[in-house]
């Protein structure tokens, strides 16, 4: 019998504007670009990755939602929110899952939510 093991999943999200959701989640979130091909790029954060796909004439898919997890999500938090990019309705909380959350919006509206697990 064939073992199947998950090794990690890579959320593809359409962007209308790709040089512009390049650079907010570069410049603004903190992702790294990793590759670049034409109108499509990954971008990384840790072992998160991002592909972000800007290769459509016309932007047809709807806003998509990624979650994040990470560590030191107090002081991201205090910089996104600092620049007044948290979503006005998920602002840092605990939830009764037992981690803390927030999310922001990129310029496509796709939602980012950043995520730590309580130990």
């Amino acid at each position: 019998m064939v073992r199947l093991e998950g090794i990690a999943a890579v959320p593809v999200v359409n962007v209308r504007d790709f040089d512009r959701a390049v650079e907010f989640y570069v410049e603004t979130l903190g992702f790294k670009k990793e590759f670049q091909f034409g109108p499509y790029a990954g971008v990384q954060l840790g072992a998160a990755m991002i592909h972000l796909n800007g290769g459509s004439d016309e932007w047809t898919a709807c806003p998509t939602s990624v979650r994040v997890t990470v560590r030191g999500i107090d002081d991201l938090y205090a910089r996104l929110n600092k620049l007044a990019l948290v979503k006005a309705d998920e602002h840092l909380s605990d939830t009764t899952f037992g981690h803390k959350q927030f999310s922001v919006l990129d310029p496509s509206h796709n939602r980012v939510t950043f995520v730590q697990f309580q130990s």
